[in-house]
């Protein structure tokens, strides 16, 4: 991965919204996100760069008080992710401010590979913890929005490493359902040729339901009505809370009956404003995605959203570079094998190149010509009637002091005739 590239995506991942640091092996903080220095900024007055240069551990393990046994499970979680006994960790813990009750949780996963770099996120769960006073009819919606703040923090990290859209797709689907609690998750891009829109990547249960399914992007075919094609075209979140009952589902009803699916929200997916694929996630229950829920897949789209402009961003860059190294190749062999001589003068009117012509040309090489200027008296170049002709005269000096091109020159210099 070239550097720009990785500038990119940490922009991507300074526009998160979750705090997020990354550690050394031995557990020091190495980077953070704009929000974690935010964050850092406003609850500590002596944080200038949000912890940079220190250790996470030693953070940890000098917390006393109430907040001591969080801050030990924290380290002991750090150091079992460093040592490899585990691949991630993760706790809640409560971060009260003066004017504020506050929770957080922490979810601690190491790079993939042989990275020895260990990434940790911070999201804020207030909302759901204080949501968990209320009793029975809200424990289902508490897990759920649990498993959605889980899929968006993994998303976060995997966003953070991406570099490769089709990848990208099918791992959003793998946490949406993992994580996210819904039952099938898939992303469809359009096909503009065919009016249709098309899986791309899908998991979880029920993936059996894409075989062969046909979804338009027109307005004006019953296939089209469905929130993904809506998605598609209008842009916006789209939600159908009863699966079953819906005259605009009936195209798939049939296909859909074998997996029990009662509601299902489909959100655009964007590059550069304009809307390339369509997330749809399933479940199992009716009108399973409240105002919450959707705001969190909401969060989750435009991450996705933001990584495809990085992404996208990237890839032009590449290719812009391999034109210029095609260009430049393409000059160095016109400049080594025109017939014409060719020298380079500096700002100061030394030579500082010179193609295999002009050396045949003047019988020198390009050692022996090097850091001459044309003032030098060893040229002896003389006019057409033999008289000297002034260095100062010559056209790349007129060039550098006019700024301007010299096309001819009256003089002449003592060379031969070089033929390819």
């Amino acid at each position: 991965m070239n550097r720009p590239h990785e500038e990119l995506l940490a922009c991507a991942v300074d526009a998160i919204l979750s705090n997020i640091c990354v550690l050394d092996g031995a557990g020091n903080i190495v980077a953070v996100n704009q929000a974690w220095r935010d964050f850092a900024s406003r609850n500590s007055a002596a944080v200038s760069d949000g912890f940079v240069g220190e250790s996470y551990l030693t953070l940890c393990d000098a917390v006393v008080g109430d907040d001591a046994p969080v801050a030990a499970a924290v380290a002991a979680g750090i150091r079992g992710v460093l040592r490899g006994d585990i691949h991630e960790s993760s706790h809640n813990y409560p971060c009260h401010s003066p004017s504020e009750q506050r929770w957080f949780s922490v979810r601690i996963t190491k790079f993939q590979g042989d990275d020895p770099h260990v990434a940790i996120s911070h999201v804020d769960i207030t909302d759901l913890m204080r949501a968990s006073v209320v009793k029975d009819a809200h424990q289902q919606k508490l897990l759920r929005l649990q498993k959605l703040y889980a899929a968006i923090t993994e998303a976060d990290q995997v966003i953070y490493q991406s570099s490769d859209l089709p990848v990208l797709f099918t791992e959003i689907c793998r946490i949406a359902v993992d994580l996210g609690g819904v039952t099938m998750a898939w992303m469809g891009e359009p096909n503009l040729e065919t009016e249709r829109i098309v899986p791309v990547a899908s998991y979880g249960t029920g993936r059996s339901y894409l075989d062969g399914i046909f979804i338009s992007t027109r307005a004006d075919a019953p296939e089209g009505l469905g929130p993904m094609g809506i998605a598609f075209r209008e842009n916006r979140t789209t939600i159908n809370q009863n699966f079953r009952v819906d005259a605009n589902m009936q195209p798939w009803h049939g296909r859909s009956t074998p997996f029990h699916w009662q509601s299902l929200a489909a959100f655009p997916v964007r590059r550069a404003g304009a809307v390339i694929a369509v997330l749809v996630v399933y479940s199992t229950e009716a009108n399973a995605f409240d105002q919450d829920e959707v705001l969190l897949l909401e969060k989750l789209s435009a991450n996705v959203s933001q990584a495809a402009d990085a992404i996208a961003i990237a890839q032009q860059k590449q290719v812009l570079e391999q034109r210029l190294k095609q260009s430049e190749e393409t000059y160095r062999t016109l400049f080594e094998t025109v017939r014409q001589g060719v020298v380079f003068h500096d700002k100061e009117g030394k030579i500082i190149a010179a193609n295999p012509a002009a050396e045949c040309i003047l019988g020198l090489s390009l050692e022996q010509m090097q850091d001459r200027t044309s003032m030098d008296p060893r040229w002896g170049t003389i006019r057409p009637d033999g008289s000297p002709f002034p260095g100062e005269l010559h056209p790349a000096m007129l060039a550098l002091k006019s700024g301007r091109p010299v096309y001819r020159s009256e003089e002449r210099r003592v060379g031969k005739e070089c033929r390819s």
